[in-house]
């Protein structure tokens, strides 16, 4: 979230009630605020307990995980996080998903990141600095627009800006193997998702003209 003025910049989780009221009376979410860095692409983790999203500011870019605290009010506080400043530059990141245990996060990229497609192994109980590491990555060659676990398994689906395959699926097979396993082609593919049972993928894409 940013305010209108674009000087202030929030990461909030907002309560819902039983009905689908949203409210945020009295200040009853989750907050964390800076001046200037930038949020995006943020994933619940499985287990409700924590909140991954991609932070950066000027030259650094973090992969950070929250840990989150219901009550009244519920709380967010810094877990730990992984640097990819020096591979990935500010803004070059598009999406990201937690494997269905909770164990891993993976994360895209663009193109002129290289390793697009990165996988991070999560250790909650590691100490700080070591709860969030990169295990594993494979070269698209080009940018990744969205990220997909499915719900069961080690299938990742991927949307692409262009390439050979538009739309793609890959494995990751721990502790550190990606390996690509089908894909079709088409025009980009912005967003993505797998239903429920993991049978099938919907997909949002656009025509690339010109």
């Amino acid at each position: 979230v940013r305010d209108v003025n674009a000087t202030s910049f929030f990461l909030r989780v907002y309560p819902i009630s039983s009905s689908g009221v949203l409210s945020d009376a009295g200040g009853e979410y989750a907050e964390e605020s800076w001046s200037s860095d930038f949020i995006d692409s943020v994933d619940w983790h499985p287990s409700g307990n924590y909140l991954a999203s991609m932070r950066y500011e000027a030259a650094v870019t973090n992969v950070r995980i929250y840990s989150f605290t219901p009550g009244s009010p519920p709380s967010l506080t810094a877990f730990d996080f992984c640097d990819v400043s020096p591979e990935a530059p500010p803004t070059n990141y598009s999406g990201m998903s937690w494997s269905p245990d909770g164990n891993y996060l993976v994360v895209g990229f663009d193109s002129s990141a290289g390793h697009e497609l990165r996988i991070f192994q999560f250790s909650p109980s590691a100490e700080i600095g070591g709860r969030l590491v990169q295990v594993a990555s494979i070269e698209i060659g080009t940018k990744v627009l969205s990220v997909d676990w499915r719900s069961y398994g080690n299938y990742i689906v991927v949307g692409l800006e262009d390439g050979t395959y538009d739309l793609s699926i890959f494995k990751f097979t721990p502790p550190s193997t990606l390996t690509f396993v089908d894909g079709v082609t088409g025009e980009q593919v912005n967003m993505l998702e797998w239903n429920p049972d993991g049978s099938k993928v919907a997909i949002a894409r656009s025509t690339n003209a010109g």
